[in-house]
């Protein structure tokens, strides 16, 4: 941990929370196989820096943010893989 890092608050306000990973997993309800899957990471607008805390909580690391999509951009990405399965099962993880 870094001296930037120490300096930072612990708690998140809820206005301060930020979407750092999308993915989910589109499934054919017959089989229950998995048919396809999406995963970005996003681009923290708000706290471009992530906490020590967050990289071992979610094992994302700086890079992987750093070169990633604005939200808005995942999102887009997003809408247009779900279009490709318009009477699928989509399933995703949250935290």
């Amino acid at each position: 941990m870094d001296e930037s890092e120490s300096s930072r608050p612990l708690i998140v306000t809820p206005e301060q929370t930020e979407t750092i990973e999308i993915g989910l997993v589109v499934i054919d309800l017959k089989s229950l196989g998995i048919v396809d899957e999406f995963q970005r990471f996003v681009h923290p607008q708000i706290n471009p820096i992530l906490t020590y805390f967050c990289k071992k909580l979610t094992s994302i690391q700086q890079a992987d943010v750093d070169n990633a999509g604005t939200f808005v951009e995942v999102g887009q990405e997003l809408g247009a893989f779900i279009a490709r399965y318009p009477n699928a099962a989509l399933a995703s993880e949250g935290g």
